[in-house]
C-alpha cells in the first residue's frame, strides 16, 4: 500500500502545526495548580510558555505534497478503524487522533499538554487530573469534553470491544470521571505497578462519543471517521493509497 499525505497548513482545534514534520507546536496556558507537563526523571526541560521545541522550525514552509510507502508491512487495507483486532488497517490513521498529552523526542519520559493545557498530580499519588483546552475540536467542529475522554478510555480499556494492547497499557486505572465540561481526573488502583501512568494515560487517543456511538465500533470498515487531530481522510482507493490532509 502507498498512503499519500497531502500536508497542508491547518489550523485544528486551535493548535498550529508544522505540517511537513507533524510536530506540534504551541504555547500553554496551564490551569491554577497544574503544570504544563509531566516527567518520570524530575523537572521538565520546557518552561510553561515555551513557544515551540528546540528540535521544531517554526518557520519551516507550509504546504506541499508528500508521496511514501508505508512503513508497516502491509500490502493492502480493508479498514479505517484503527483500535480493533478485526480488519487490516490502512496505514497513517494516527494522524487523524490527538491525545492529551505530546512526547517531548528530546528529553526522556517527558509529555507535555496538547489536547490538555495541563495536568495536575493529586499529592497523595492516587490520581492525576487533565484540564483540556476549550479551543479544542474534532474534525467535524464539535467541541473535545472531559465526557469524550472518559469514553474513550471506557471504550478502549474494553478488550471486548478494541485491541487488548490498550487494555494492557491502561489496566492500572480504577476509573476516569468528568469532574466538569473540561475536567478529566482518573483514579490508579492500589495495587498499580506502572510508574508513568500520567503519560500513559496522555498518549491514549481521545475518540468522538458522538461518532462512534452511532457506528459500531467493533466492526472494520472504510467508513471515514471523526478525529480530533490535524488531519483527516480526503480521498482513498481500497488497497492502493489513502491522502490524509
Amino acid at each position: 500500500m502507498s498512503p499519500v499525505a497531502a500536508l497542508r497548513t491547518r489550523r485544528v482545534h486551535g493548535l498550529p502545526l508544522a505540517t511537513l514534520a507533524l510536530i506540534v507546536s504551541f504555547a500553554i496556558p496551564a490551569e491554577a495548580g497544574s503544570s504544563h507537563g509531566v516527567s518520570a526523571f524530575g523537572e521538565l526541560k520546557y518552561a510553561k510558555d515555551f513557544e515551540h521545541f528546540e528540535y521544531v522550525n517554526p518557520n519551516a514552509p507550509k504546504g506541499g505534497r508528500l508521496s511514501m510507502v508505508g512503513t508497516a508491512p502491509r500490502t493492502t487495507f480493508d479498514s479505517f478503524n484503527e483500535f480493533i483486532v478485526k480488519g487490516v488497517r490502512a496505514q497513517g490513521l494516527t494522524l487523524l487522533y490527538d491525545t492529551l498529552l505530546t512526547r517531548a523526542w528530546d528529553e526522556p519520559d517527558a509529555a507535555y499538554g496538547l489536547l490538555a493545557s495541563g495536568v495536575e498530580r493529586a499529592s497523595d499519588d492516587k490520581s492525576v487530573t487533565f484540564y483540556i483546552r476549550k479551543e479544542a475540536k474534532f474534525a467535524d467542529g464539535k467541541p473535545v469534553t472531559a465526557s469524550d475522554v472518559v469514553f474513550s478510555f471506557e471504550t478502549l480499556s474494553d478488550p471486548v470491544k478494541a485491541h487488548p494492547s490498550y487494555a494492557t497499557s491502561l489496566r492500572d486505572i480504577a476509573k476516569a470521571e468528568a469532574i466538569d465540561r473540561h475536567t478529566v481526573r482518573f483514579t490508579y488502583k492500589p495495587d498499580r505497578q506502572t510508574r508513568d501512568l500520567p503519560q500513559r494515560i496522555g498518549a491514549m487517543p481521545v475518540l468522538a462519543t458522538h461518532w462512534v456511538t452511532a457506528n459500531d465500533f467493533t466492526k472494520s470498515g472504510l467508513k471515514k471517521p471523526v478525529g480530533s487531530g490535524p488531519y483527516e481522510i480526503a480521498d482513498f482507493k481500497q488497497g492502493r493509497y489513502v491522502t490524509y490532509r
